[in-house]
């Protein structure tokens, strides 16, 4: 079966699991370079591109799950499909204003996983809240650990996000990639003159924002990663998730001339992949089986 026909079964599928009042739903993600030039796979190059952008109109945003602010705390405020199986928040410390200074907190990162019960998928959810008073701006944040999740391996990563208040900002766009935003300037003029183009990274979902206090839009709204993946739950490959080191980064690009470019690394939820574990009575059985095997072999040796 061809890629770009099981991509778009994949994405047939992911669409019929959302609810009918959400204006868009989760968009799968390409797990290879569309910028690429055309190859024996893709010979006139109809790719669809890399990144999946939304759209400043919610009726119009392929991406947007919809509005969900009745939940009693933040974490509850999300698709009614979702059922949260982890969840943690992290206090932003490190960065520092524009005038050097470092900052006691800038905010908070609100880290989730959730079982998505309409189709049985992992949902690795980001939200970001900055206090209004921080001068700080995030363009992208980086959700890692899907590099084992690709086309040919029967498996997905897809995005979606959903609004828990009324001035959540939107998701701006997704990519399977490491770039965040990148504004080229000129060097005489300041003039952006263009933007960096981003490259595909199989293990780093990148999740484009705009998350803001000086713009007057400090919070961001639910940002989603699914992983879909047809080998799921099978002896050899078991899917889950453990708190990791360095699973999400905090961007900010070089929105103005000689902006500083920086990224704050943060523990996070992350997908894994293990093999199952025998249960006791597998165990037996196993034990069991040696025994007769033993049993057998010194009979045989016994007759010679």
């Amino acid at each position: 079966m061809g890629k770009i026909f099981r991509m778009t079964l994949m994405a047939a599928a992911l669409a019929m699991s959302v609810s009918a009042h959400a204006a868009g739903g989760f968009v799968v993600l390409p797990d290879f370079d569309a910028t690429a030039a055309p190859t024996s796979l893709n010979p006139v190059n109809t790719v669809p591109k890399l990144t999946k952008s939304g759209a400043a109109n919610n009726a119009a945003d392929a991406l947007f799950l919809g509005s969900f602010t009745g939940g009693a705390d933040v974490y509850s405020k999300v698709p009614t499909t979702m059922t949260l199986l982890a969840s943690r928040t992290t206090a932003v410390l490190p960065f520092t204003n524009a005038a050097g200074t470092p900052l006691a907190s800038m905010g908070s990162f609100y880290d989730a996983v959730y079982r998505d019960t309409s189709d049985g998928n992992l949902v690795f959810a980001s939200r970001l809240e900055l206090l209004p008073t921080s001068g700080v701006e995030i363009n992208d944040i980086f959700r890692t650990g899907f590099g084992a999740f690709n086309f040919d391996d029967g498996a997905s990563v897809s995005a979606a996000w959903s609004a828990a208040t009324s001035s959540d900002f939107r998701l701006r766009s997704a990519t399977r990639s490491a770039q965040g935003l990148f504004k080229i300037f000129s060097p005489t003029t300041g003039v952006q003159t263009g933007v960096t183009p981003r490259t595909y990274d199989a293990d780093v979902v990148d999740l484009s924002t705009d998350t803001s206090a000086p713009e007057s839009n400090p919070v961001s709204g639910w940002y989603f990663v699914k992983v879909a993946d047809s080998r799921a739950n099978t002896t050899d490959h078991i899917l889950g998730y453990s708190l990791v080191d360095n699973a999400v980064g905090l961007y900010r690009g070089n929105d103005e001339p000689n902006g500083a470019v920086t990224t704050l690394w943060l523990s996070g939820y992350a997908p894994t992949i293990t093999a199952a574990v025998p249960e006791p009575a597998e165990y037996a059985l196993f034990l069991a089986g040696l025994g007769v095997l033993g049993f057998v072999t010194r009979r045989r040796i016994a007759k010679r």
